[in-house]
This record gives structure tokens, C-alpha cells and sequence, in this order.
């Protein structure tokens, strides 16, 4: 991981949309566990394959 870039990984308590923006504006990268329900699934069924970006720890 390069020097000053932040990853934040939470659980799934902490992906209310502002938490999403927040990272997003500030150039974090982010893993957040989800409750997987009918909405999420088809949200994730609705990202494109080359859209997904691995995280390295």
C-alpha cells in the first residue's frame, strides 16, 4: 500500500450512504460487509465484471 493512502474495512454497521460519500471524496478505498438481501444481490448482479478492483492488504 502506498504511504498516506487510507483502506477502511468495516463491518456491516457502517455503509449508510454518507459513510460512502465520505470515502469516496476522500479518495479512501473501501470493503464494507453487507446483510445480503434481494436488493443488495441484485445490486451486485448489476456491477459490471471489470468494475471489481482487488483490495491488496
Amino acid at each position: 500500500m502506498a504511504s498516506g493512502q487510507l483502506t477502511l474495512r468495516a463491518p456491516c454497521g457502517f455503509y449508510p450512504r454518507a459513510v460512502l460519500t465520505a470515502c469516496r471524496r476522500a479518495g479512501v478505498r473501501f470493503s464494507i460487509t453487507a446483510r445480503v438481501d434481494k436488493a443488495i444481490q441484485r445490486t451486485i448482479a448489476a456491477i459490471p465484471e471489470k468494475a471489481w478492483v482487488p483490495i491488496p492488504y
